[in-house]
């Protein structure tokens, strides 16, 4: 720790009412501050002048600032501070944080038994590699290419992990001994090849319960709106959320599934959850809830969708002659969350050239997908293996793959008919196609998405009408 600084000669504290300019200087390991100002002798407290912050994060500033900041990549701020009684104010402040900007006013109130922070902040320009403090993780790597040692130690042990999911605890005593009133806006927001706009939130931490009321931002041409809480005065932090997408066009996050036209429709969608745990992946494997997804209209690939039945034969000449447009009729999912189990009620995308229906699961607790795809075509085709096709792996290593047991079987099949005569050998790979088309206003219509975490409900007339298919 370091401190230097200087002021005006000993005369200039003659009337010690009047203002004492002084500059100070001090670092504390990489936290640099550095204030030019003035303090009145006679009411010590009554600080005012420029303040300059600069550090590799954020969170080291605790506990000179009282909030539970989470982890940051470096950054470097200035703005006038004020302090008169038990308020210090830091005024309209500016400067970056990573690779994004942030300015506004911060104020922290000592007058009571808890420190009360309170905050308006913004920013035009906000990189979400820089938020991975938030959910535990340390941040992405920025421009500066700077972290903390504890960073590069998490890092280090995430990147040979075979887990995504945080495992860092939550500051659970930071968050009990403060309250804060924060507000932020982002004008924009870059979050991989997604684009998102006007992310507003409002948080809340009083009593030891921390709102999100709520997360609102715009996102490829949609809007996403959730309301979050963390309580966190028992051993053991509980959770809750609700979560609402709407009108986001699938395109723009999902650019392969986009016809030739360049359009893939929209979805839209809500999921309501609760869960405990001290940690992000603690928390994932405790989780209970629903889910539910819509989509209607819009364009697909023919070739990505043929490719789910592992027609082959069409595939071939889709790539030869140029891919083609499908229409999608409409695409539905309604999932139930148990325990960390994520498993569709049912799942099913009809389009102009396939049915797909999705069976398996998701587990949030060994980080595993499970899910199946089996489509049912609409146009025959005399070379279709008709798959399913397995979506596997972890979540850090997703696999997809055909299902081996049917392929083997079919192709065995084939096997079993050429040794009988040849000419029947594809009989066992013909699709005969002929698919119906799914009732989708209907399934549209059984549809009860689940409004809030007191009201999760089930679809059964819906998985009625799928259990009388046979995909």
């Amino acid at each position: 720790f370091h401190i230097d600084g200087q002021g005006q000669a000993v005369s200039a504290v003659r009337n010690i009412g009047d203002p004492y300019q002084l500059a100070l200087h001090a670092r504390a390991g990489a936290t640099d501050v550095r204030f030019v100002g003035s303090v009145v002798p006679s009411e010590i407290e009554n600080l005012q002048g420029s303040l300059q912050l600069q550090g590799k994060d954020l969170s080291q500033l605790y506990p000179f600032v009282p909030l539970p900041l989470p982890w940051t990549p470096p950054y470097k701020l200035s703005g006038q501070l004020v302090h008169h009684g038990a308020r210090w104010s830091y005024r309209q402040f500016k400067g970056t944080v990573g690779d994004s900007d942030l300015g506004g006013e911060a104020e922290v109130d000592l007058s009571q038994a808890r420190p009360l922070v309170t905050a308006d902040m913004s920013s035009r320009r906000l990189n979400y590699k820089d938020l991975g403090g938030i959910v535990g993780v340390p941040p992405g790597d920025s421009t500066s290419g700077v972290k903390t040692v504890e960073q590069q130690r998490v890092s280090a042990r995430r990147a040979v992990s075979t887990r995504v999911l945080s495992d860092q605890p939550f500051e659970l005593g930071r968050l009990r001994i403060v309250d804060a009133d924060i507000t932020f806006h982002g004008t924009s927001v870059a979050w991989a090849d997604a684009p998102m706009d006007n992310l507003s939130t409002h948080v809340l931490l009083k009593n030891g319960i921390l709102r999100f009321a709520p997360v609102d931002f715009g996102i490829s041409g949609g809007h996403v709106v959730a309301s979050l809480s963390l309580d966190v005065n028992g051993e053991m932090a509980r959770s809750e959320g609700n979560i609402e997408i709407r009108n986001v066009e699938l395109k723009r996050i999902f650019p392969k599934l986009a016809s030739p036209k360049g359009t893939a429709g929209r979805f839209g969608g809500r999921a309501a959850f609760k869960s405990q745990g001290n940690t992000i992946a603690a928390m994932a494997a405790s989780a209970n809830g629903e889910t539910a997804l819509i989509m209607r209209g819009g364009e697909a690939s023919t070739l990505a969708l043929v490719m789910t039945n592992l027609d082959l034969a069409r595939a071939v000449v889709l790539l030869m002659q140029g891919d083609e447009t499908s229409q999608i009729h409409c695409a539905v999912g309604s999932f139930k969350l148990t325990d960390g189990q994520m498993a569709p009620q049912f799942l099913v995308i009809d389009t102009s050239a396939v049915t797909i229906y999705g069976s398996g699961g998701i587990d949030f607790r060994d980080e595993k997908y499970d899910l199946h795809l089996t489509a049912s075509s609409k146009k025959a085709s005399i070379l279709a293996l008709r798959g399913p096709i397995v979506v596997g792996g972890t979540f850090k290593t997703p696999v997809i793959r055909p299902e081996a047991g049917a392929i083997t079987a079919r192709v065995g099949a084939a096997a079993g008919l050429a040794s009988v005569a040849p000419p029947l050998a594809l009989l066992a790979l013909v699709d005969p196609g002929g698919a119906p088309d799914v009732d989708c206003a209907s399934l549209v219509a059984d549809t009860r998405m689940p409004r809030s975490v007191s009201d999760i409900r089930s679809a059964p007339a819906a998985k009625a009408n799928l259990a009388s298919r046979d995909p």
